[in-house]
């Protein structure tokens, strides 16, 4: 039963590559690509194999930059997760911010102003290795676009 049911799952996602290769399926957003994926019950874990299968570069870098983001998002959301407003211990609205920019600033560092932000992109490859069964390169933040992967998170 599991073996055709994965057996069904990779002709939907063999289809959908096709699909995208021959552009007739043409998303332009990660939020577009995510909406093909679901309208063809297919599961968003299965990015990493759209992106090692896809032999366009747009629908590789959106489905990439989508990996990305949301392994960004479970970065900040477990690692701020102790941020919450109590002006008890000090947490106010103007200091989360602050912490929050502060790890922006981190993950987003290019290479002269690298410290720590080594350890991050480590845990977010890690991350997207083992979620999405894809190896994304050290270098990426120089490969895509910023500003998409940038959107992309704050969604």
């Amino acid at each position: 039963m599991i073996r055709a049911g994965q057996k069904v799952r990779d002709e939907q996602i063999d289809q959908l590559v096709e699909d995208l290769n021959s552009v007739d399926v043409d998303p332009l957003t990660p939020q577009q690509l995510k909406q093909v994926l679901h309208s063809r019950g297919i599961s968003i874990r299965n990015l990493g194999q759209i992106c090692t299968k896809a032999q366009l570069n747009n629908v590789r870098e959106i489905a990439v930059t989508d990996i990305l983001a949301r392994s960004i998002k479970l970065l900040c959301k477990d690692g701020l997760s102790f941020l919450a407003e109590d002006s008890e211990t000090g947490y106010t609205s103007a200091n989360i911010k602050k912490y929050i920019l502060h790890y922006f600033v981190e993950i987003f560092a290019q290479e002269e102003f690298k410290g720590s932000s080594q350890h991050l992109w480590d845990f977010v490859t890690e991350h997207a290795r083992k979620k999405y069964q894809v190896t994304v390169e050290r270098d990426i933040l120089s490969k895509i676009h910023l500003n998409s992967l940038l959107l992309n998170v704050c969604e």
